[in-house]
């Protein structure tokens, strides 16, 4: 599996995760924020597993484009949660 494939993984499952819990949680009173606090965290832990791991502690090889690549399965993790969430909103419920 390609490199920049597993931290697109990566990042879309920690979204996916925050999302799924956020769904959980009954917070009314967060209407729309749930989506934005699952992307900053999926992106939050792409620039950190670049910075911190491989960059600080020289455990790999920092990349712009694994960055890039954790960004965009952040993104396509939250969009296809919305897509989802949205159809079973308007049609099934």
């Amino acid at each position: 599996m390609n490199d920049k494939t597993k931290h697109f993984i990566a990042t879309a499952a920690i979204t996916l995760a925050v999302l799924a819990i956020f769904a959980v949680i009954q917070h009314p009173y967060m209407w729309g924020w749930d989506k934005a606090i699952a992307l900053i965290v999926g992106c939050t832990a792409a620039l950190g597993k670049e910075l911190v791991w491989d960059k600080m502690l020289g455990k790999g090889t920092p990349d712009f484009y694994d960055f890039l690549a954790g960004v965009c399965g952040a993104f396509a993790a939250m969009f296809g949660w919305v897509i989802v969430e949205t159809i079973i909103i308007e049609f099934i419920l």
